[in-house]
């Protein structure tokens, strides 16, 4: 690590932190504290930034299958996140909190597959294409 992926440790000592605030979050929350809603407005904003490209190429793509599949999930994420804002911690027992934290965590897990050719450590699809650019780029090697 100290020739080619983190040389100074910064990122291993940024993702302990994180893992450490994450873990002590979750541990303080009845509810896993996460807000899938924003997933939804982020792949909103991914769409359109990709719409604009396909318009700026002059290229013909139909996106109708992946407006169709973001606006089922949008839908799904805001029945899950009304679900969740309707129960207050102890209010409902442990049977409702405990099938609203299945959901978001099988959400989470959802982002969990088979990792990069190659690199088959870097098994979360959010964090994997950033690994992907970062070692293919040469920026491991640079240092940077």
């Amino acid at each position: 690590m100290t020739t080619w992926g983190d040389p100074y440790f910064m990122y291993h000592s940024t993702m302990a932190q994180i893992a450490g605030k994450t873990i002590l979050r979750i541990s303080e929350n009845v509810l896993l504290p996460y807000d899938v809603a924003t997933f939804s407005t982020a792949l909103q904003s991914m769409l359109s930034d990709l719409k604009g490209e396909i318009t700026t190429a002059g290229m013909t793509l139909n996106v109708s299958p992946l407006e169709a599949a973001i606006s089922r999930f949008t839908t799904a994420a805001g029945d899950l996140m009304a679900i969740k804002e309707a129960l207050e911690p102890g209010e409902w027992g442990g049977e409702q909190e405990a099938i609203v934290n299945e959901r978001l965590g099988k959400f989470e897990r959802g982002f969990i597959g088979d990792g990069l050719p190659g690199r088959v450590f870097y098994k979360h699809r959010r964090f994997s294409l950033f690994f992907s650019f970062f070692f293919e780029s040469g920026l491991a090697r640079a240092g940077n």
